[in-house]
Formats: C-alpha cells, sequence, structure tokens
C-alpha cells in the first residue's frame, strides 16, 4: 500500500473538498484499496494494493463529456519492434509505476 500510496501523495493527485462547496448538480467521487494476491515466477505469493476511484456515480455530460485511455495495440507494438530491428535500432524498456498520475484531470 505504502508503494501506491506515497507518489500519490508526493504528486498531490487530489486535494480535499469540502462537500458544503461542492454544486448539488456534481458528484464527489470516493476511493477504495483493491488487493489482489499475485502469485510470483518462483511461485512464492505478494499481495499487490491499488487505490481506485468509484467512478460509477458520474454521469455522462453532468460530470465528463468524454474518456480517454491511450492504450497500445499488440500489431503497433509489433510494427515498431520490426522498424526498430530494421534499423538496428536499440530498444529499450521501462516500467512506469505512477503513468496515471502525469496528466490533468479536467
Amino acid at each position: 500500500m505504502r508503494s501506491e500510496y506515497s507518489p500519490l501523495m508526493e504528486n498531490g493527485t487530489w486535494e480535499y473538498v469540502d462537500r458544503s462547496t461542492v454544486p448539488s448538480n456534481k458528484s464527489i467521487l470516493g476511493c477504495r484499496w483493491v488487493y489482489k494476491l499475485k502469485v510470483n515466477p518462483d511461485r512464492t505469493m505478494r499481495y499487490k494494493a491499488r487505490l481506485v476511484i468509484k467512478g460509477y456515480p458520474q454521469v455522462e455530460g453532468v460530470d465528463f463529456d468524454h474518456t480517454f485511455a491511450p492504450v497500445a495495440k499488440l500489431v503497433s507494438f509489433r510494427l515498431l519492434i520490426a522498424i526498430a530491428a530494421y534499423n538496428s535500432w536499440p530498444i529499450e524498456q521501462m516500467d512506469v509505476v505512477t503513468a496515471f498520475l502525469n496528466p490533468p484531470v479536467t
């Protein structure tokens, strides 16, 4: 939980909102922890924790206009790997733990 919670706090992901200041036609989104038991390649087990937003009270057109989450398709990834191999370009891999903390939420 600490590895999930610390970046959220460091990046100022949210701010406290007093319910009395929220217009009646808007919703306040809550959150909750979701836990999952993961099995490592060596068959040891560990717990994974994620803090998720309870977005179900939102109403399209009132609380949001559209949603967008860029996701790479496998065919696009394979094409980029093929182009890199053809041109002898080096390929690097990285894991972005806090990828969704960077874009502004509007």
